[in-house]
């Protein structure tokens, strides 16, 4: 049985597999070919290990000319996790995307309008997490307008948004400015 972080982590790589590359900036480009360079060449190394570290040297070196966040440099534990997983993925470039930086993840990034809310629903219950979670996971199966939101629950019972664990919506209530 897969634990939920296993699932979340398999969960992002399926978004991560959708990308196109018209939908990559020009640096994540970079990244990428450059990283697929490397990976192409290590399948007929022998033994690979001791290719890795001179590999991800020059990789490193190509990467700095790019702007940050695709400039980070690669090292040589990343650069073979890159490549099993490339490898394990049918040798699809997309698994060699950085998540931080990717397109799938963008999207889905918390809106502002949603974390006032948050801070409104969490200062109405008088700073109990709980309370606050339940009044919004009962607003949104009732079909009432979310701030951030808006026409995404037309039906009632709609399924909730990702992201709306109840973990994680105590996560963001704690770092919100009530």
């Amino acid at each position: 049985m897969k634990n939920a972080r296993t699932q979340t982590k398999e969960g992002g790589l399926q978004e991560i597999l959708r990308v196109q590359k018209e939908h990559l900036t020009a640096p994540q480009r970079a990244r990428v070919k450059i990283i697929l360079t490397a990976c192409r060449s290590l399948i007929s190394a022998r033994p690979k290990f001791k290719l890795l570290p001179l590999l991800a040297a020059s990789i490193s070196q190509q990467l700095s000319s790019l702007p940050l966040p695709e400039g980070r440099p690669v090292s040589a534990k990343t650069l073979e996790r890159l490549f099993y997983r490339w490898e394990k993925h049918a040798y699809k470039w997309q698994v060699l995307l950085d998540r931080r930086s990717a397109p799938a993840k963008r999207q889905n990034s918390p809106r502002r309008e949603f974390s006032y809310y948050l801070a409104i629903l969490l200062r109405k219950y008088r700073y109990n997490r709980r309370d606050a979670v339940n009044a919004l996971y009962t607003a949104w199966l009732a079909g009432a307008s979310i701030p951030g939101y808006v026409g995404e629950n037309r039906v009632k019972n709609a399924p909730f948004p990702k992201g709306w664990s109840y973990e994680n919506l105590c996560r963001r209530l704690k770092n919100t400015k009530a």
